[in-house]
């Protein structure tokens, strides 16, 4: 595996360039979200960016640089969502469409202060951050 450099701070990795990050919701489901190099981050996952990292590492992705890439992560058990190009919100793309293996799980769950949904990801159609960066249904 590929450990991601963390010898500089989010803040100059991006904006313009895609990044991945993790949350549960309130049934313990995960779910990526895909900037598209724009969308909002919580603070709380900036500071921990390359835990998010390596968890993405963890998911094959046979089908990266297409459209389809989102059929591999919901494969791997994730909802997905993605960021609504210019104004948001993170909209879901998939629902899962396989078991998520144990190695993956736990590498998500082993992400610092890994953010939470109070909602059900299942019941809602797309997930926008609060003021305080929390994350509400869009």
């Amino acid at each position: 595996m590929i450990l991601p450099a963390t010898d500089f701070p989010f803040s100059e990795r991006f904006p313009g360039f895609e990044f991945d990050w993790f949350a549960q919701d309130a049934e313990g489901n995960m779910g990526l979200f895909s900037t598209g190099g724009f969308g909002p981050v919580p603070l709380v996952v900036q500071r921990h960016f390359q835990d998010h990292d390596c968890a993405a590492l963890g998911i094959a992705l046979p089908h990266a640089g297409s459209l389809d890439v989102w059929q591999d992560v919901a494969l791997h058990g994730l909802y997905v969502f993605d960021w609504h190009p210019h104004a948001g919100p993170y909209r879901k793309l998939k629902q899962p469409e396989g078991e998520m293996s144990a190695e993956l799980h736990q590498l998500i769950q082993h992400i610092a202060d890994l953010p939470t949904f109070n909602g059900a990801f299942r019941q809602v159609e797309g997930i926008a951050m609060g003021p305080g960066g929390e994350l509400t249904t869009a």
